[in-house]
């Protein structure tokens, strides 16, 4: 038995459930696959989810061992306190589920008996707790079966999200599985007991309901209800996703209407047009949103970034951060530093500033990301780059996405240790465009187009 702060994280009867549990998994994978074996996707079914298994023990055991503590821990730690409530008053469990919640008021709802929660203060992390303590109930309190059946759920968004791209772009199906499932960092962070894990899952449902709900229109009802459970778990957990993901939809929205334009110089004239209007009705969108979006409305989130910025970088950070300067907090002040807080956001620690193995492996991928970048601009020859980007509205969505979130992501943090995580929802979109842009148009492709195109996709 291995205890923290006195919690139990590792069981004697984990080196037997586990096994069995991680058994179940795979049989149970393995029968989905062979069932949908026509559609060659699913080939990676099995071992994408296994994946998923191994990157949630993974980061079991680099929290329990290395770090010694962190968000995860906090989290299982949490929900045992929950999972003990449930069992003694479940009429008391099922009220804090469904209330945010109140310090003075939790505080004589929980006793000795079902021990302190440590996250009351903050909304987001104990929404997290809530999630996970269900979970931690059935599994009588196992850490490694939680984060095990929290993955198989947070997979379902994943594997949702490949369902969409191989559907848009089914002859590279096969770049598209490695962008989603196979990327060593979003394997590790987003695997575990985390909020990334579970927004990146929340992430695959909300495009899926928005493609084949609104896009397409095959399943208008069930899209509409993945909208907004997803949108609801991502505003509890990370809103600024929202102020991210709305500019980027309501651009592919409206650029959609005219992939099938027939008249190339109608559209090339178009595209960026619509691709403006749309940016310009999602930040009015997200600018209604104010009231419900806390810190990261848009009249306070270039104060919270200049403030987040001068924090991370602090002594008490042992160095392992990095400094972009400091800006106005306004909205000209926060542009002004798009050159260096986009780059950072999406290619740093670079690996000379790396001071620990986490921080290494993480500074290698991104060398072997920004080598890539800049070998298909070359390639494409920068203008031909953008224009290929803004052909495509599926592009279009993931490039404005992408460069949105890294550049949030790199105005407000300055700590490697947490920008190696919240990029993760980005990595996926970012890497599958220039897979996509690598491959798009080229002989060998269009060669195996047509046979792509007989394969039947399927949605549901």
């Amino acid at each position: 038995m291995v205890k923290l702060y006195g919690a139990t994280y590792l069981q004697w009867t984990d080196f037997v459930l586990v096994p069995l549990m991680l058994f179940v998994i795979y049989s149970i994978a393995k029968y989905v696959a062979n069932k949908k074996k026509r559609n060659p996707i699913y080939k990676y079914y099995v071992s994408g989810l296994m994946m998923k298994m191994f990157g949630g023990i993974l980061v079991c055991l680099i929290y329990i061992f290395y770090y010694k503590g962190g968000d995860t821990l906090g989290y299982f730690s949490d929900s045992i306190c929950m999972a003990n409530l449930l069992m003694f008053n479940p009429g008391k469990f099922f009220y804090i589920m469904s209330v945010d919640p109140n310090i003075e008021q939790m505080y004589k709802i929980f006793d000795f008996s079902t021990l302190f929660p440590s996250y009351l203060k903050d909304i987001h992390a104990f929404f997290v707790v809530k999630l996970i303590s269900p979970i931690c109930f059935i599994t009588f309190h196992s850490y490694l079966l939680s984060t095990l059946i929290l993955g198989c759920i947070t997979f379902t968004g994943n594997w949702r999200l490949c369902k969409v791209l191989c559907d848009y772009y089914p002859a590279f199906h096969k770049e598209i599985i490695y962008a989603v499932l196979f990327i060593p960092s979003v394997i590790f962070w987003g695997s575990g007991i985390l909020k990334d894990s579970i927004t990146l899952g929340a992430l695959g449902w909300y495009l899926w309901g928005f493609y084949f709900g609104l896009i397409k229109r095959r399943n208008p009802i069930s899209g509409i209800i993945a909208i907004a459970i997803s949108v609801y778990i991502i505003y509890k957990i990370k809103v600024y996703i929202l102020v991210a993901i709305l500019p980027g939809s309501m651009t592919w929205l409206l650029t959609s209407v005219l992939k099938n334009l027939k008249y190339k110089v109608i559209k090339t004239i178009l595209m960026p047009l619509f691709a403006t209007v749309g940016l310009l009705i999602g930040y009015n969108m997200v600018s209604s949103m104010n009231q419900y979006l806390g810190q990261y409305a848009t009249d306070q989130v270039f104060k919270q970034a200049a403030v987040s910025q001068y924090d991370l970088k602090q002594a008490h950070y042992g160095g392992n951060s990095f400094d972009i300067g400091g800006f106005d907090p306004t909205f000209e002040g926060a542009v002004g530093k798009a050159y260096i807080a986009i780059p950072s956001g999406l290619f740093r620690p670079f690996i000379w500033e790396a001071k620990n193995p986490m921080m290494l492996i993480s500074g290698i991928e991104n060398f072997l990301l920004l080598y890539f970048t800049i070998r298909i601009l070359l390639r494409r020859k920068i203008y031909g780059f953008f224009t290929s980007i803004f052909d495509d509205p599926m592009l279009i969505f993931c490039f404005i996405f992408s460069i949105l979130f890294a550049f949030g992501v790199g105005l407000a943090t300055s700590n490697f240790g947490s920008l190696v995580r919240y990029r993760i929802p980005l990595m996926p979109f970012y890497i599958m465009v220039l897979l996509i842009l690598n491959q798009k148009n080229l002989p060998t492709k269009k060669a195996k187009l047509p046979l792509a195109n007989k394969v039947k996709f399927i949605a549901k």
